[in-house]
């Protein structure tokens, strides 16, 4: 994956192991071309003193590392901001269309994401990257051929494509996902938490095997962390 230039920085049973994970960072933005319509937000705080995945380990600011996922986020509306063919009642549903282009049309599409998106082109960008520009050519897409949530989010976790995976049942995630693998590392054990709106993300991450505060909000596990573990598993 690439940003454009000079503009801001756009256990269950376990299968085997394998070291995917250097995959990861082309799939992050993949979720801006999925379609379903509910909404999911899924935060990762990873704290970390120094970010260290490769073989050499450098000093760095870094201190934490915050990884949201959103659903039915289009990346259009991302990068360009309103789109003008939905601002009507025929293909958008708008009735109020005059205050509508009153607050979210601008003449550029810098100005329009602006004015949907304030806090990510104001902050996010300017201090931070962001991904998935296809306008610009930055295209990232998922490989499990099938477009809804479970199957996508289980790939951008986990690096790889499950074939048992194909529906959005909960039925906890055989695979290790690189949250798992990072708590399981001695320099990051104890410093990576998730917390989900969507009942189905318990599932994803296999809050049962994964070893870190990990569930949704109002549900609580047997140490007192809220969570919504699951009680199955994929075979």
């Amino acid at each position: 994956m690439k940003s454009s230039t000079n503009k801001p920085s756009e256990r269950g049973q376990l299968c085997p192991r394998k070291s995917h994970f250097p995959n990861l960072r082309t799939r992050l933005s993949a979720l801006l071309g999925m379609r379903d319509s509910w909404f999911l937000v899924l935060l990762i705080v990873v704290g970390v003193q120094e970010l260290a995945l490769g073989a050499a380990r450098l000093p760095t600011k870094t201190e934490n590392i915050l990884f949201v996922m959103t659903d039915g986020l289009r990346w259009q509306e991302v990068f360009n901001g309103a789109e003008e063919l939905l601002m009507n009642s025929t293909d958008g549903g708008v009735k109020h269309i005059e205050p509508l282009r009153a607050e979210y049309w601008r003449t550029s599409a810098e100005e329009r994401r602006r004015a949907l998106m304030p806090f990510l082109w104001s902050e996010v960008a300017t201090r931070g990257q962001i991904f998935g520009n296809q306008t610009n050519g930055s295209v990232v897409k998922l490989t499990n051929g099938l477009k809804f949530s479970f199957p996508g989010y289980s790939e951008i976790v986990t690096g790889i494509v499950d074939p048992r995976i194909k529906s959005n049942d909960k039925m906890s995630n055989p695979n290790l996902t690189v949250f798992e693998w990072l708590n399981e590392l001695p320099r990051y054990h104890g410093r990576v938490a998730a917390f989900a709106g969507w009942d189905v993300v318990p599932y994803i991450l296999n809050c049962d095997r994964a070893g870190y505060p990990c569930g949704r909000r109002g549900k609580s596990d047997s140490n007192g962390q809220e969570s919504n573990c699951p009680q199955g598993s994929m075979r």
